[in-house]
C-alpha cells in the first residue's frame, strides 16, 4: 500500500492513500478491489510493484525486471531461460522459485538456492550457538542471494529462540503438579520436566541472542567480489593480502570472484612455508601489489620444503 500524509497530522486518512497492491502467490495482482490509484502519487515510486520490482508495461508487455530475467506474473513463469539451467535438468528453465513462491524467493532471477543455502547456513550456526561456523563451510555462487538467506535464516532463528523460551517455560511449569491431600494441597514436583524444560528455554534464550547479534553484527556475510566485509577496507578493497578459505574449491571460488580478475586463478602449492593458494589473475597474469591477494585453503598442510 502507497500512502501520504497530505495534511500532515500524522493520521492516514482513506482520501491520503494513493495506491493499494494485493498479489497471488506468483505475482499476479488481485482484480476486483485495489481500484485506489490518485494522481498524488509518486509515478516512478509506483512502478515497483510485486517483490519491489520494477513493472514494465511498455508495449504491454507487464513483465517485471528482476536484473537477470524479466518475469511474467500473470504465467509465473521467467520471459528468458535460466542462464543456470544445467543445474536443474528436472526442472523447467522457466520456472520460477521452483515452482514453490511460498517456500522459495528468486530476488534477481539468478540461482535461488543460494538464498535456501543463506538460511541453513545461519540457522544451523544459531541453534549450535555458533560452534560449526557452517556460513563459512558452505559454497555458493550469488553472494547477494546467499546474504539474503542469511538475513532470513537469522530472523528465523530469533523467532525458533523465542518459541523455545515459551516452550521450555510451559513444560518447566507443568512439570509442578498441585494435589488435594489430607494435609491441604501438596505439590508434586516433576524434576526431570522441570530440568527438561529450563534446558530447552536456556538455550532459546542463547540462540534469541545469537541469532539477534549476527543480524544486527552481519556475521558471515560477503562482499559481492566473493571477499568477506570483514576483510575489506571503506573503500572496498582488502585489508589484507591473505584471505583464508576452508576448501579448495571456496578458495578457487574466491579467486576467480576477484573484482579485477577476468582470468582463470593460478594455483600455487609448492611456495615454501605457505599453504595451497590461489592468485587471481588478470588477462592471463598474476595481479601485482595490493592486488595480489592469496586466497588460501586453511585445510591444506603447510609445506616445509
Amino acid at each position: 500500500m502507497s500512502y501520504t500524509d497530505a495534511n500532515r497530522d500524522g493520521k492516514v486518512e482513506k482520501s491520503e492513500i494513493i495506491e493499494e497492491n494485493n498479489y497471488y502467490s506468483f505475482g499476479l495482482k488481485h482484480k476486483g478491489y485495489n481500484t485506489v490509484l490518485r494522481s498524488t502519487g509518486n509515478d516512478l515510486a509506483q512502478k515497483y510493484k510485486y517483490n519491489g520490482k520494477e513493472l514494465n508495461e511498455e508495449l504491454g508487455l507487464n513483465w517485471y525486471d528482476y536484473g537477470a530475467r524479466n518475469y511474467q506474473a500473470d504465467l509465473g513463469r521467467w520471459f528468458n531461460v535460466d542462464p543456470l539451467a544445467e543445474k536443474y535438468s528436472s526442472l523447467s528453465p522457466y520456472n520460477y522459485a521452483l515452482n514453490n513462491p511460498l517456500r522459495f524467493i528468486d530476488p534477481d532471477g539468478n540461482d535461488g538456492w543460494d538464498v535456501v543455502k543463506g538460511i541453513f547456513a545461519a540457522v544451523s550456526d544459531n541453534v549450535a550457538l555458533g560452534v560449526t561456523k557452517n556460513r563459512e563451510k558452505i559454497s555458493y555462487n550469488d553472494a547477494s542471494d546467499y546474504n539474503l538467506g542469511q538475513d532470513i535464516g537469522d530472523a528465523i532463528s530469533i523467532l525458533l529462540g523465542a518459541g523455545e523460551v515459551a516452550g521450555g517455560g510451559t513444560i518447566a511449569g507443568g512439570g509442578a503438579v498441585a494435589t488435594v491431600g489430607s494435609g491441604g494441597i501438596l505439590l508434586e514436583v516433576g524434576v526431570p520436566a522441570i530440568v527438561g524444560g529450563v534446558a530447552v528455554a536456556s538455550h532459546g534464550v542463547a540462540m534469541t541472542g545469537t541469532g539477534v547479534r549476527n543480524l544486527m553484527s552481519q556475521k558471515g556475510r560477503v562482499a559481492e567480489e566473493g571477499i568477506p566485509e570483514s576483510q575489506l577496507g571503506p573503500s572496498g578493497k582488502p585489508k589484507i593480502h591473505t584471505v583464508k578459505k576452508p576448501t579448495l574449491k571456496r578458495t578457487k571460488d574466491a579467486a576467480r570472484n576477484n573484482p579485477k580478475s577476468n582470468t582463470k586463478p593460478v594455483k600455487h602449492a609448492s611456495d615454501k612455508g605457505q599453504k595451497t593458494h590461489y592468485h587471481p589473475t588478470r588477462n592471463g597474469k598474476k595481479m601485482k601489489g595490493k592486488d595480489n591477494i592469496h586466497y588460501e585453503d586453511s585445510s591444506s598442510k603447510r609445506n616445509l620444503n
